[in-house]
């Protein structure tokens, strides 16, 4: 039956690739034949109720194209990229069709890595796939993504690294020659690895004292968004009195005049370490946490926080707020709810002195 009259009206009752079309069209008997015929032409077409033909690709040619593409992305997270894609997806997935994988093979991926990988890396290697097949959907080789309802493993929560004022006390005077400005600039503005090594003096106000992360041709911020860091005291002197080179426009540069490398700059960061006898464990990202951690110790809001770090969401920033274990109680002894007349104005609130103010004993400042 192709077309039919029912109650005064033309239907259209046809099968296409397999599935039954069954629509009601109008009083017209032409006009059902016209709309039967457009739906097995557009169907010939690649195309059939708004949805585009699904050209059949593997995983691992799908990969290629993808890896193929990197504009956009970041050096390290197209390395990031090729490695998990190369060493454990496209073992796992690679002669499989995309149209053929199923949620149940994506949660067989993970349930197999978990025996040995950490979850963490396991959770990493998801997003990554997701990312993928997300892709894969907008070039039009998925529907929909099989891994789009798969969950992360739930993850123990931890405080990240970070150092104490004492240990930052210890490391300073063994930072020798540049990695000293290095080191400063991390621990009092919470700059990323990349963000450092990239910065310019071009970036640097220090009439008005703000430093400036930007994102421009050469490089990226991983949030891909600017934002303005003020810039402490301690971090104005140790700036005004850094060097500079007549050709490299890096702050960050060797005695060759080149701009630092991150291999160098961990090779250096550990040495300074083990000079000040600090546990050589610490990274160079934990001055990071040390920066955060130390502002949510002293009080700061969170929204603060997220902002100077640069962090996309706030829930990135709520790994800091172990640091500030009496604030749930600051906030609620300010709340005077006691039936009086007027709010105890003797409540205690946690305030603590602001990070960027905040200097130690020999001057040379906090982390």
């Amino acid at each position: 039956m192709a077309v039919f009259k029912k109650n005064g009206n033309w239907w259209i009752d046809c099968y296409v690739e397999g599935q039954r079309v069954r629509r009601k069209v109008g009083p017209n008997k032409r006009t059902a034949e016209l709309a039967e015929k457009n739906l097995k032409v557009r169907a010939a077409k690649g195309e059939w109720l708004g949805i585009k033909h699904i050209r059949r690709i593997t995983f691992e040619t799908f990969c290629q194209e993808f890896l193929s593409k990197p504009a956009g992305r970041a050096p390290r997270t197209v390395k990031s990229y090729k490695q998990i894609c190369n060493q454990h997806l496209i073992p796992y997935f690679g002669t499989r069709y995309l149209v053929n994988i199923r949620p149940k093979h994506v949660e067989d991926y993970v349930q197999e890595r978990v025996g040995i990988a950490q979850p963490s890396t396991v959770n990493n290697e998801l997003r990554r796939l997701k990312a993928l097949l997300n892709a894969a959907v907008r070039w039009d080789y998925l529907k929909d993504s099989p891994a789009r309802g798969v969950k992360p493993l739930p993850l123990p929560e931890k405080e990240p690294p970070y150092m104490t004022q004492d240990q930052v006390s210890e490391l300073y005077p063994a930072c020798r020659g540049w990695i000293h400005t290095f080191v400063a600039i991390g621990l009092n503005t919470g700059l990323r690895l990349s963000e450092i090594l990239a910065l310019a003096w071009e970036d640097i106000d220090l009439m008005n004292g703000v430093l400036k992360v930007r994102s421009d041709d050469a490089f990226t911020t991983k949030s891909r968004r600017n934002r303005e860091i003020p810039i402490n005291r301690f971090l104005h002197r140790v700036l005004n009195k850094a060097p500079r080179h007549i050709t490299c426009p890096h702050i960050i540069f060797t005695s060759g005049g080149r701009s630092a490398d991150p291999k160098l700059a961990h090779k250096r960061f550990k040495h300074a370490l083990k000079c000040a006898g600090l546990p050589t464990k610490f990274r160079i990202h934990d001055m990071r946490h040390t920066f955060g951690t130390t502002l949510a110790a002293n009080g700061v809001d969170i929204r603060t926080i997220m902002e100077l770090m640069g962090h996309a969401n706030i829930q990135t920033t709520q790994q800091y707020l172990h640091a500030a274990p009496n604030r749930m109680k600051g906030a609620v002894e300010t709340l005077g709810l006691d039936g009086s007349v007027e709010a105890d104005k003797g409540a205690e609130m946690h305030t603590g002195s602001p990070f960027l103010d905040t200097e130690t004993s020999d001057g040379t400042g906090v982390a």
